[in-house]
């Protein structure tokens, strides 16, 4: 995957960065979850949306769900902005 596909789909599933994506911890201690917007959302989620903006196939879905999910994790607050 291109880091341009990669950036468009963050984009485009942000709303442009109007819809919030941040990992969270709910509880102390507890493992991180994908939030999107007020929703907990999961790879399999993601990769199915991702299938369907694009047309991609089953595994370049996953392969652009892993890139967007490691974005996000290296992102500033574990939360991805789009570039202003």
């Amino acid at each position: 995957m291109q880091e341009q596909q990669t950036t468009a789909f963050l984009t485009w599933l942000t709303e442009g960065g109007r819809a919030r994506l941040r990992f969270q911890t709910e509880m102390p201690g507890a493992s991180s979850e994908l939030w999107l917007g007020a929703v907990v959302v999961t790879r399999a989620d993601l990769s199915r949306i991702a299938r369907h903006w694009s047309g991609l196939t089953v595994d370049a879905a996953g392969t652009l769900v892993d890139q967007c999910i490691a974005r996000v994790r290296a992102s500033e607050g574990g939360e991805w902005r789009p570039a202003v």
